[in-house]
């Protein structure tokens, strides 16, 4: 466990990331292509009202592609699906390459100015 938030040693030492709802999950799956293993616990709604547009948050159907989810109550398998996280990305069973179109790492100016300009074209 790393409490130290501005150091980032940990995330590029890692293997794979437990998480829960953290955005930094995301971080290290797409700016690393790590798989991540996120325990189920109860989420954090800021906005109650988000139903109401009947969108899946990107953050929710993201989380099987970029790791596995495990019931906070199943702990006990933490190891068994930790040991499977890393022998799939070892393997390159992860393709982060099409959910990481999102992310576009040293790219990301250019790809949302571009996308920004389509938009206005629309």
């Amino acid at each position: 466990m790393d409490n130290n938030i501005a150091d980032q040693e940990s995330l590029h030492l890692s293997d794979i990331m437990i998480c829960d709802w953290s955005g930094a999950a995301l971080d290290h799956a797409f700016g690393l292509h790590k798989p991540v293993l996120f325990i189920d616990v109860p989420r954090k709604i800021n906005n109650p009202n988000y139903f109401d547009i009947d969108i899946e948050p990107f953050e929710v159907g993201v989380r099987h592609e970029i790791g596995e989810v495990i019931d906070m109550n199943a702990t006990s398998e933490t190891a068994q699906v930790k040991k499977r996280l890393v022998s799939k990305s070892f393997r390159g069973e992860y393709d982060f390459s099409e959910i990481c179109e999102v992310y576009n790492v040293s790219n990301s100016g250019k790809i949302g100015a571009l996308r920004l300009l389509e938009l206005l074209d629309d």
